[in-house]
């Protein structure tokens, strides 16, 4: 997968960018190997910061339940659901827990 590129000046044209790219591995997301789930799941988080920093988000009693804003937020928060739980395991299988210095924190 590309770099998400937000070449949109508007903050909507932002998040739609983020919804068209992201969207169609929804079905997909709990199948992925966990090494292709981390990377997903990395790219998303990225996108999803270079889209905060471009427009703030605003409070959710602010949001239409229409509105782009609330689409993408479900989208995002959906999409990294269903991706955490075998990115998690790739990370525990590449970083497990108290093995010297790579060792995953347990805080």
């Amino acid at each position: 997968m590309a770099a998400v590129a937000l070449r949109s000046p508007e903050p909507a044209g932002h998040r739609q960018v983020v919804i068209d790219r992201f969207s169609p591995l929804r079905e997909s997301a709990g199948g992925l190997d966990p090494i292709d789930a981390y990377l997903v799941r990395t790219l998303l988080v990225d996108a999803h910061r270079r889209v905060v920093l471009r427009s703030p988000e605003l409070p959710e009693a602010l949001l239409t339940d229409d509105g782009i804003d609330r689409r993408y937020l479900q989208m995002v928060a959906g999409l990294y659901r269903c991706l955490e739980p075998a990115s998690e395991a790739f990370l525990a299988e590449v970083f497990p827990t108290g093995e010297g210095r790579v060792g995953r924190f347990r805080g």
